[in-house]
């Protein structure tokens, strides 16, 4: 089953089930501290938005780039590297988006194959839905562990069509 977190994104909620787990093992605040900022590295974000109108708005794309990239449908996925929002690469085209950067999931080095394991959130119902069905086919039923969608303030710098993708991937 999967647990859907009431307006909070599933990386929150599943941070905050990590400490509540190690609280009930008995670990000390420093203890839990430290499992969760290792239990936080152990996910990859990788998050494409549907229009670079709201990066341009936010400040993270300037007028020009925003221009000449909806001019040529390019869409880049971003990830967050601590804590900076960095772009990773850039698709073209809106057909088999999301094909792609589930492909580009797959090539990373450190995205765990063997037990793979991933938490979606959107801004639209039916992307949402769509990615979940894609991983569920090729990782089976259990793949996902959480779906949500996006709270109101990464929603306003996102956009509506924008899905993220966090990938469980191996640290060590």
């Amino acid at each position: 089953m999967i647990r859907r977190p009431p307006r909070s994104t599933p990386s929150n909620s599943s941070a905050a089930s990590e400490v509540d787990k190690r609280q009930k093992d008995g670990k000390s605040v420093d203890e839990i501290i430290t499992e969760c900022e290792k239990y936080i590295k152990t996910w990859r974000c990788y998050l494409l938005v549907d229009t670079l109108k709201y990066l341009e708005k936010g400040g993270r794309l300037s007028k020009a780039a925003a221009f000449v990239g909806t001019m040529l449908d390019i869409k880049p996925i971003l990830t967050i590297e601590h804590g900076l929002v960095e772009s990773l690469d850039k698709l073209r085209g809106k057909k088999k988006l999301l094909d792609k950067l589930i492909a580009k999931i797959q090539d990373d080095s450190d995205f765990d194959a063997e037990n793979p394991k991933f938490l979606i959130v959107q801004s639209d119902e039916d992307k949402g839905q769509e990615v979940c069905e894609k991983l569920r086919d090729e990782y089976g039923e259990d793949c996902i562990e959480m779906y949500g969608e996006f709270g109101p303030l990464i929603g306003t710098h996102v956009g509506r069509g924008a899905i993220a993708i966090l990938v469980k991937i191996v640290t060590e």
